[in-house]
Formats: structure tokens, C-alpha cells, sequence
């Protein structure tokens, strides 16, 4: 820990208040973000009777959730060391029961159609052909996923010894070690640094930042990359306080290799070079300059040479530029979006790739201005930083098994789990504008500092200068986290001061308890309005037993008078209805669609509809309501579609999963397509089995159990508070009022 002292002071003041400032834009963000995408989308549950129905929910879940922090800080500053262990032990028993239970209920959630699914069929492609990769189109416009796709072929390889049915489970464990080096060595450095009952507040976060524990099923540079971030900060922790020049060479080291699997890692460089400097090491922070830069050159050549000897060759025709990504980032959305995909990717070199983009970036910012560019800065903000969720839930549609718990935490029930995970987020930020306030109150630095440098370069780069996606801002979650820590600390120290300076403990204790009071109030009222819609209404959303709902490209099955199709599917669990989408028809016409359950020796039609192209739209869903469901040998059913009668000509186009922009994935392994009895290899329909909902979204014993838990807070925060008011005026009286009011905070 160091004073600031000079000209270095106003510096840091005003790097202080520039990052505030962008907190708190980013808090406000937290509020009105959800107001927007969850309207859209359909993901808040309770009933609108006010436009700021999403906000004030945010806001009372929040205050009530910051309450906990509090109650619980409290508790384990009375800890004795030996209880302090013993709550270390258990929470990080939580924390790998958690985990554990993840795996064993969601490892039937297979890699999506996009990023982290090419580097799964990639790294199965290269064990069927010895190494020898398939389709390299992917890997030239994105090869900063070749390091993943390598890493996913060695423990398919060499942990699993080619055993499919264990490569999931290598995935979701891989990514749950990883997950834990991180934790670990992030609360080793808030027990070093500070003591362990705030370790044991930073495993509180930890565990209640559930997308944390979701991504789990989601094996890609983000979450492989997590320790690196804790790593680094730990050993940059231990070379200021200790000085050892190994700690220095750790750092690079992490850096460097981090470097290969996520490039976004590199943003620590200059986070770490600034700190370093500030706090007067200059030797240190140029040799770690130097050393980083040559382990990053090294490791670099040394990956080229060994993915070359993988298969994995370069082809300038179709490699991307820098540029593609920052086209990508001044767009409306500030995101991915297929015109200005094909604007780097057309071109056949790299000069014309980078003029093209270049040309474009130049226009876009004659054409917006600062005005215009504030408004995608300030959507690539929420899309960023202010979505709780990390955008989780769009890389686990793909699942074997649609379990109750997959539907309430990644199905189209979750809109609970969303709620409270944003409730939460929202906190996490104003702890983090509070650790930034800190920096201002406090004439000293310590690794609080690094902490704000790191995310603040974080939030420059996404927001400024690259395309914008939830996930990006995985990377330096469990930094966020640790720097919470730092807010609550603020937060415990603000209220002792204003504690001290309450000259009336009377109106404080009123205006405290009328405060809680109105927020019970509130809760408990709020809860009784929703309370119908929650547990009285029916939810008709589908209970999917099946869901292949991908459909690239917009390519078609056709059926006519010469070819009919067929789709199999395996259906372990009873449905009531099959459904698959027509794209377009053609001339008048009718169909017949039918599922039939396979048996032994004989086929059985358990439900049938005949389509009238005449009554059809253009595109739409065709649903077959199963009459007299029978299980099926095996499990086995079919779906066939063909032509009765109509005109020579008419046709009807089914949509179906075919290959990509890159290669071709079979996301649905429990079945096939076929034409005309022919297979068709890795391809399927676009087709849900499913059974129709017939139950609220939650039970009433079930949501009033939930209730109590946020009631049972504020009632437990009361009660510690009048207990501390009454000790305070106790102390007073005896005529020690400056430890009476040092007790109302004890």
C-alpha cells in the first residue's frame, strides 16, 4: 500500500472520476436494459401494471440482496479464527457441490451451432482423420480458436482415449477446474491482502453469480480462459509486496500463454504496466514490458508452428483483419451482423479487406458524429456490462434432456433465475462504483486500483473499439467480483461514519425502521399483485421433449408428387404434439403428416393432419396433435411428410438444418432425415415434440417459499437493527456515546 503524494494525485483523482462516471452510466444501464430486452423478449414473469414495473423490481431485489451482504458481514466480523476455518471449508464445499451438480443434471447439453460447436466438431474431425482437420474456413476468420479447438482435441484424445460418450463431461469439468483456479486464487489474495472473513464475503459473491457456474456448460475460450485473470492478479499482488522478481516472470508467463487461448487477456499488459509505475516500480514494470513482448512473440511462433503441423494453414485470401472487428463495433448495434461480415470477407486480400473496412469506419463516423457514436457506445454498454446474465442461456439450447431444472435455468422458463441474476449484477456494479469512490476518499494505493484499471480498460475496449457480445464480459468477472469486496468494505465504512456523526439516535432508528418498513411493505405487496399471474394462471408454454429448432441458411426439404420426407426422433418421455415449419408452398395441394411409433415387426400411427396448402400461410408451423400416444421400441418414432394430391407442379419447403457458412453439424444425434428413404447424413428438420403446458408457471407452496426468503431478510435486518439502536442508547446513557455509537454499527 502506498500514499499518494505530487503531481501523480490529481492523476489518479481524475481517472477516479472518469471511471465513476462510467459505473454509474453502466448501473443505469442495469435498470433500463432489462425494461427493453426482457419486454421483447418475453423474459420478465410477473404481470405490467406500471412502465417502471422491471425497474422498481430490480431495485427492491437489489436493496434487499445488498441487506444480506450486510447481515453476513456482520456475522463474520464476530467470527472467532477456528469458525472462520470452518466457514472457509463449507463454502468452498458449496462451491464444488454446485459444480458438481451442474455436471451431473446438464451434461446433456451438447455444443451449440456457432463458435464453441465448430471447435467440438473440429476437435472430433481431427481424431477421425489423425489430425488431419476438415472444413478450415472457420479457423482462417477466426483463428484465435484454434488454440481452443487443440486444447478440446487433447483431452479427447489423450483423457478420454476417444471415448464419445465422455467428451462432454472432459468439457464441463475442463471448464469447472478452470473456473476453480480462478476462485481460488482470487480469494487467496482477498485473504492475504485483507483477511479472511472477506474471503468468506467474496465466496458469497461468487456463489450467488450464477451465470458463473452456468457457463460450465459451455467449453470456449471464455470460460477455459477464466483463471488467467486471477492468476495474474495474484502474482502481481505478490511482486509489490514482496518484490521477487520470479513473481514478475509468473505474470509474463500467464500473459504470454493466456494470450494464445484468449487475446483479450492482453488487456492486463497495460493495466499491470500503469500500476506498476504508480506505485514506483518503475524497473519492474519495463522489465515485465520487455519480458512480456518476447513471451508473447515466442509463444506465438512456437503455436503457429505446432497448428501448422496440426493442419491448420493460413490462407490471406480469406484470414480477417484487425478492422473486420471494428467495423463490426460501429454498426447500429455494435455487434455481429452479416453485411459487414461479408464486407471483410469478400475481398481476396488483405489490403483490400482493410481499405474496404477502413473506408467504412471513416464514413460511419462522418455520418454519426460524437452524437451518433454516444448512442452505440451506450447500447454496446448494456449489451456488454449491463447484462446480468452473460448471455448464458444462448449457448445451451441444444440439450439432450429438457429436465424441469434445464427449463427453469436455461429453458423458456428461466425468467425467474434472469430476474434474480440481475438483481444481483446490479449490486456487483454498485460495489464496484463504491471500491471506485474508495480510490477518491482514500490518499493511498492499493490493489484496488488495479483492479478499477482493469476493468476500465475492459469497458474502453469493448465499448470503443470491438464488437459488443454479453460473453465478453465473462473474462473479468471474477475480477469485478474481487473488487466488491473493496465497495463493501466502503460501504461498512460509510455507514460507520455516518453512524458517529447521528446526533439524534432516535430519529435515526425511526427513519431506519420506517426505511425497512416500507420496503417489507413494498415487497410483500408487489409479491400479492404477481401472485395470481405466477401461480393461478395456466402457462402455456410448451414442455419440449425435443426441440431441433436451428434452421441454416434457410435451406429446404422439399415434398412432392416424386419424394416424400421422413424424420426420426428418439422420445424417451410421453408427447402430445409434433410440429415442424413449412418456409414456403407452391401450387394448390394436399399433404398428409403423420408420426408413427416404431415396434418391433409393425408401425403403429399414433397422430396424423392433413395439410391444405390453401389454408396454409406463406411460412408457418404445422402441428400434429398425438391422439394415442404408444411407446415406441426403443424409443423410436418418425415423422412423415408427402404429397396426397394437386397440381403437377406444387411443392411443399420444409425448413432444415444444413451445413452452414462452415461445415456441416449434426445437432441432433437422436435421429435423421431422409428423402425418399435416402439419409441424408447430419442434416435434420427444423422440429419440436413437446407436450402443451397445463400448469402456472410455479406451484403456490413453491412461490410463497420463495417470498419468505427476501421477507425473512429484511425482518432478520429489523431486528439486528433495533437490537444495535438499543445497545447505542444504552451506551449513551451510561455516558459513553462515542462507543454507544460505535455499537449501533457493531
Amino acid at each position: 500500500m502506498v500514499f499518494v503524494k505530487g503531481y501523480l494525485r490529481p492523476w489518479v483523482i481524475a481517472f477516479s472520476i472518469v471511471n465513476l462516471v462510467v459505473l454509474m452510466l453502466t448501473i443505469v444501464a442495469c435498470f433500463i436494459f432489462p425494461d427493453y430486452y426482457w419486454k421483447m423478449t418475453g423474459l420478465y414473469l410477473g404481470k405490467y401494471f406500471h412502465f417502471l414495473d422491471i425497474p422498481i423490481a430490480l431495485f427492491l431485489f437489489s436493496l434487499i440482496y445488498l441487506l444480506l451482504l450486510l447481515l453476513l458481514m456482520r456475522a463474520f466480523k464476530r467470527m472467532s479464527p477456528r469458525q472462520e476455518k470452518s466457514v472457509s471449508l463449507a463454502l468452498w464445499g458449496v462451491v464444488i457441490l454446485f459444480e458438481l451438480l451442474i455436471i451431473a443434471l446438464f451434461h446433456g447439453i451438447l455444443p451449440p451451432s456457432f463458435d464453441g460447436g465448430h471447435t467440438y466438431s473440429q476437435a472430433i474431425d481431427m481424431l477421425k482423420h489423425r489430425r488431419t482437420p476438415g472444413i478450415m474456413d472457420y479457423f482462417q476468420i477466426y483463428p484465435n480458436n484454434i488454440s481452443i479447438t487443440i486444447i478440446r482435441y487433447w483431452l479427447y484424445r489423450y483423457i478420454c482415449l476417444g471415448q464419445a460418450h465422455l467428451f462432454i463431461y472432459a468439457d464441463q469439468i475442463s471448464s469447472a477446474m478452470a473456473l476453480n483456479i480462478a476462485i481460488y486464487f482470487a480469494w487467496r489474495f482477498i485473504v492475504s491482502s485483507q483477511n479472511r472473513k472477506m474471503g468468506h464475503l467474496f465466496l458469497i459473491l461468487v456463489l450467488t453469480c450464477f451465470p458463473l457456474f452456468f457457463y460450465l456448460t459451455y467449453f470456449y475460450t471464455d470460460s477455459f480462459a477464466l483463471m488467467f485473470p486471477s492468476l495474474v492478479l495474484y502474482f502481481v499482488f505478490r511482486l509489490t509486496r514482496t518484490g521477487q522478481l520470479k513473481y514478475l516472470v509468473y505474470c509474463a508467463v500467464l500473459i504470454a500463454i493466456g494470450f494464445q487461448i484468449r487475446e483479450n487477456i492482453i488487456l492486463m499488459l497495460p493495466a499491470t504496466i500503469i500500476y506498476l509505475l504508480l506505485v514506483k516500480k518503475v524497473k519492474k514494470a519495463l522489465y515485465l514490458l520487455l519480458v512480456t513482448l518476447i513471451l508473447v512473440t515466442g509463444f506465438g511462433k512456437l503455436a503457429q508452428t505446432y497448428e501448422e503441423q496440426m493442419g491448420f494453414h493460413k490462407n490471406m485470401a480469406l484470414q480477417m483483419p484487425v478492422t473486420s472487428w471494428m467495423v463490426l463495433g460501429t454498426s447500429d448495434a455494435g455487434r455481429y451482423n452479416k453485411n459487414d461480415y461479408l464486407l471483410s470477407r469478400n475481398p481476396s486480400t488483405q489490403q483490400k479487406k482493410e481499405s474496404a473496412d477502413i473506408r467504412v469506419i471513416q464514413n460511419r463516423i462522418k455520418k454519426d458524429g460524437l452524437l451518433g457514436f454516444s448512442k452505440i457506445w451506450a447500447i454496446k454498454d448494456a449489451r456488454t456490462f449491463a447484462d446480468g446474465s452473460i448471455g448464458y442461456y444462448w449457448y445451451t439450447h441444444n440439450t439432450s434432456n429438457y429436465s424441469v431444472p434445464y427449463n427453469y435455468l436455461f429453458g423458456n422458463r428461466k425468467e425467474l433465475i434472469v430476474y434474480a441474476i440481475q438483481g444481483i449484477h446490479i449490486v456487483e456494479w454498485i460495489l464496484f462504483a463504491l471500491a471506485a469512490i474508495r480510490l477518491i476518499r482514500k490518499r493511498k494505493y492499493d490493489e484496488n486500483l488495479y483492479l478499477q484499471l482493469c476493468l476500465f480498460g475492459s469497458f474502453l475496449f469493448y465499448v470503443i473499439v470491438w464488437e459488443a457480445e454479453p460473453r465478453y464480459a465473462l473474462l473479468f468477472t471474477v475480477l469485478q467480483l474481487t473488487g466488491c469486496i473493496y465497495g463493501l468494505q466502503e460501504l461498512y465504512d460509510l455507514a460507520v461514519i455516518f453512524t458517529r456523526k447521528a446526533k439524534n439516535v432516535r430519529l435515526y432508528y425511526k427513519a431506519g425502521m420506517l426505511g425497512m418498513t416500507g420496503l417489507l411493505a413494498l415487497t410483500a405487496s408487489i409479491a400479492l399483485k404477481n401472485n395470481q399471474t405466477v401461480t393461478q394462471i395456466v402457462d402455456a408454454k410448451p414442455n419440449y421433449v425435443i426441440d431441433q429448432s436451428v434452421s441454416i441458411k434457410k435451406t429446404i426439404a422439399i415434398v412432392r408428387a416424386t419424394q416424400q420426407v421422413k424424420q426420426t426422433f428418439t422420445a424417451k418421455k410421453p408427447f402430445k404434439a409434433v410440429r415442424f415449419r413449412v418456409l414456403k408452398h407452391q401450387g394448390a395441394a394436399r399433404y398428409l403428416a403423420s408420426v408413427t411409433a416404431n415396434g418391433k415387426s409393425s408401425r403403429s400411427v399414433i397422430g396424423q393432419k392433413i395439410v391444405n396448402s390453401n389454408r396454409l400461410k406463406r411460412s408457418g408451423h404445422v402441428t400434429i396433435p398425438i391422439h394415442h400416444w404408444t411407446h415406441a421400441s426403443n424409443h423410436r418414432y418418425t415423422l412423415t411428410i408427402k404429397k396426397l394430391t394437386g397440381v403437377p407442379d406444387s411443392k411443399l419447403s420444409l425448413a432444415m438444418n444444413q451445413r452452414g457458412w462452415y461445415e456441416q453439424m449434426d445437432l441432433y444425434s437422436g435421429g435423421a432425415l431422409y428423402l425418399n428413404d435416402q439419409i441424408q447424413h447430419k442434416k435434420d428438420l427444423m422440429f419440436q415434440v413437446y407436450t402443451k403446458g397445463n400448469h402456472p408457471y410455479l406451484s403456490e407452496p413453491v412461490y410463497l417459499t420463495l417470498l419468505s426468503i427476501p421477507l425473512l431478510i429484511l425482518l432478520i435486518a429489523m431486528y439486528r437493527f433495533r437490537e444495535s439502536v438499543r445497545k447505542g442508547s444504552r451506551g449513551k446513557r451510561s455516558g459513553s456515546s462515542g462507543k454507544g455509537m460505535k455499537a449501533i454499527d457493531a
